[in-house]
């Protein structure tokens, strides 16, 4: 997470110097546990102290992944200005403890495409910022074991024209191909999601 703000604060720093010569304001990220963590160094808190001040066009309260998501895109937007505060360490909070689970199955046509763009988003995050995220894409598999889940699968079947997407419904001997360890006595299909990725959730 570190290196991907630090990359930030450098677009920020590079777009604003060419931008009408204004001066340059920083993006800042601060973490400061207690007063004794903040006072480890002179160093530290002498350059602390030079970056600090008192207002921001953008305030962002959180360094979890929502946070750093939204200081990532408003950078990306060409916002100059932007302070994220996080009271611990960045992803100390609930993202820390998350599955770190992406999936692209959604009963929601528009949040389905909110899971598109984000699974794409990670796919070229560690090229783009040389940090590795810990992508790793298996897939997933769902399971009907009654009537009423079979036509929920095929519902959204019928909905996977609105986005790309490499979903398919299986038969219970493909679901046990594809894990084999699972008992399919009352498998009566499965609803094979090809993008579903894991990540690390804190680094």
């Amino acid at each position: 997470m570190s290196r991907i703000l630090n990359l930030i604060n450098g677009h920020l720093r590079g777009d604003l110097a060419a931008y009408r010569g204004i001066a340059l304001l920083p993006l800042r990220t601060i973490s400061c546990t207690s007063r004794k963590q903040a006072h480890e160094s002179d160093a530290h808190t002498s350059a602390l102290r030079k970056r600090w001040k008192d207002t921001a066009d953008t305030v962002i309260i959180g360094g979890g992944c929502v946070g750093v998501s939204v200081a990532y895109h408003l950078a990306k937007a060409g916002m100059k200005d932007v302070v994220l505060l996080e009271k611990s360490d960045l992803t100390a909070g609930s993202t820390w403890h998350a599955a770190g689970l992406a999936t692209y199955y959604h009963p929601g046509i528009n949040l389905k495409k909110v899971h598109y763009d984000s699974i794409k988003l990670y796919e070229k995050l560690e090229e783009e910022t040389g940090q590795a995220v810990g992508f790793h894409n298996p897939g997933s598999v769902r399971i009907a074991s009654s009537a009423a889940r079979v036509d929920e699968m095929r519902y959204q079947m019928t909905r996977t024209h609105w986005h790309v997407t490499e979903q398919y419904m299986i038969e219970p001997e493909r679901v046990l191909e594809l894990f084999p360890l699972l008992n399919i006595d009352k498998v009566l299909a499965g609803l094979y999601t090809q993008e579903t990725v894991t990540l690390t959730p804190t680094l």
